[in-house]
């Protein structure tokens, strides 16, 4: 699939490999020169120190974190953006995640040797991103729904507004997290704002959307956050 290789699928230590599988899918930012694939990006050597592997070990949660490797530049736009990939389009990351389970069931050796008939199903997801990694959660959110408990959005790009809102309203089960710190800043301004305004309409308070300030810094604002974000949430069990 376009806009997926090589895609990272990172399982915990003490995972229990059950038929149905809770996802964290992240989408990485604009790679800027700075890494040109998934391994580099969460890897030892990147100088950002992005431990989301790590981070998901602490946890103690049992989900299984997946991270595709996108183009140089999947946040420059919404449509017609071609290192968006397949999530460029809406309903792209299901089709993606039904290959990663199809992977995990037939090459997978707990899966294989254990069952090899079973290919485990996709459970709760959460979409998580940074920077640019706004951009792909913004297009799948709405396809994606049915399966999502929590949106995490680290200092992302935000663009069409009332769509971000919109997808809170209708949803009021879904958490929607947003960390910001530099980012779109005007954006944010208009987002905070719309939300107030929402509320003041004929829609109950959206407890469900949390502006949370993350400092002023760009990428510490993902990984002095994704982990202390994994502890907190309650739509993942425990391993």
């Amino acid at each position: 699939l376009p806009g997926t290789g090589p895609t990272g699928v990172f399982i915990p230590q003490g995972f229990g490999y059950q038929s149905e599988v809770d996802v964290i899918l992240y989408f990485h930012g604009n790679k800027r020169g700075e890494f040109s694939h998934i391994n580099q990006y969460w890897g030892p050597g990147f100088p950002y120190k992005c431990t989301l592997r790590e981070d998901l070990n602490a946890s103690g949660k049992s989900a299984i974190l997946v991270a595709p490797t996108m183009g140089s530049a999947p946040g420059a736009a919404l449509n017609g953006n071609p290192d968006l990939g397949v999530f460029g389009q809406p309903g792209g990351a299901e089709c993606f995640l039904d290959h990663v389970m199809q992977w995990l069931g037939n090459y997978d050796p707990h899966y294989s040797l254990k069952n090899p008939k079973v290919v485990p199903k996709v459970g709760k997801v959460i979409l998580a991103g940074h920077s640019g990694g706004g951009s792909p959660i913004h297009i799948q959110m709405e396809s994606l729904k049915a399966k999502i408990c929590e949106i995490w959005c680290f200092d992302v790009v935000y663009y069409t507004l009332s769509d971000w809102m919109q997808f809170a309203v209708y949803n009021p089960t879904k958490q929607v997290f947003f960390y910001h710190a530099i980012q779109s800043l005007g954006a944010l301004k208009e987002l905070k704002k719309l939300k107030g305004l929402t509320e003041m309409g004929l829609y109950r308070s959206l407890g469900n959307v949390q502006f949370i300030d993350a400092g002023n810094h760009h990428y510490p604002a993902l990984t002095n956050n994704f982990g202390k974000r994994l502890k907190a949430t309650t739509c993942l069990s425990g391993r």
